[in-house]
């Protein structure tokens, strides 16, 4: 006879929800997850002059270290979640030498199929006209600055709706001949570790400050697209990252739980699959 108590009713419904719904654990510690609704997305109107600028931050600007190294004012941020976006592992700088791929967005539309979840979350911060200037030029290549309507934009730190503004969102170009599938993780441009650790690391620094964004982290990993096998553990010491970043393990935890296909190929540099001489 099947088994009708309440309590085994609940569990069945709750394991239907998805990924972006299931409770997540740092190492051994269950973390419970918070993701809102998406907000309804918008034409954004014209920037005025007599509103403040914002930006949304949704990569390395969500950590305040980072952050602050090109806007040093912008010590407070709101965590956001925004419609019509999606982040993703194809942000390339074609420049000499050796350079990672970097996280990077684009309109939903811009993507041959419809993802799973069309937002993605990150962080909004009040700049001056000599910061976005600053962050103008930090994001340069391959990068153009687009506004974003705010009724596209949903408050993740119980505050109600973002206030008016102009809100600006860094997204990729990419040329006609070289589209976005041509800048994809690769041999050549790897994902390197120390740059996802700026990434969740922010988002932890989130999670610390605003209660209500519990589970930050876990939605930042399961709406960026394109996670690959090329990745490398570029950590100056990789068997002992807790020396240069304190909270590696926690990082470490949250990955394995929410990407283990790809965390468990992650490979210590040099990857057998780079190119030029192994050691």
């Amino acid at each position: 006879m099947a088994n009708t108590s309440p309590k085994k009713g609940k569990s069945a419904l709750k394991a239907k929800k998805g990924k972006l719904a299931k409770a997540g654990k740092i190492i051994h510690a269950k973390r419970k997850k918070a993701i809102p609704k998406p907000a309804k997305r918008t034409k954004a109107s014209k920037a005025s002059a007599s509103f403040p600028d914002y930006i949304i931050g949704y990569g390395s600007l969500i950590e305040f270290s980072s952050r602050t190294r090109t806007a040093k004012d912008a010590l407070y941020v709101r965590p956001v979640q925004v419609m019509g976006y999606v982040r993703g592992w194809f942000a390339q700088a074609k420049t000499a030498g050796y350079s990672p791929t970097y996280v990077g967005a684009v309109l939903v539309d811009k993507l041959k199929a419809r993802p799973r979840y069309p937002f993605l979350n990150g962080v909004a911060y009040f700049v001056t006209k000599a910061e976005l200037a600053a962050t103008d030029e930090r994001e340069d290549a391959g990068y153009e600055r687009v506004q974003v309507s705010s009724q596209a934009i949903k408050m993740l730190d119980g505050g109600g709706d973002a206030p008016e503004g102009n809100y600006w969102i860094y997204l990729n170009k990419f040329s006609p001949s070289n589209e976005l599938e041509g800048h994809l993780p690769s041999a050549d441009f790897p994902i390197v570790q120390s740059y996802v650790d700026i990434c969740i690391n922010g988002c932890l620094e989130i999670e610390a400050n605003f209660p209500a964004s519990k589970g930050f982290a876990e939605m930042f990993i399961h709406t960026t697209l394109f996670w690959s096998d090329y990745w490398v553990n570029d950590r100056p010491m990789p068997r002992r990252p807790f020396m240069e970043r304190s909270n590696a393990y926690t990082i470490d935890g949250i990955l394995a739980e929410t990407i283990p296909e790809y965390f468990e190929n992650i490979r210590i540099e040099p990857a057998s699959w780079e190119k030029g001489p192994q050691m």
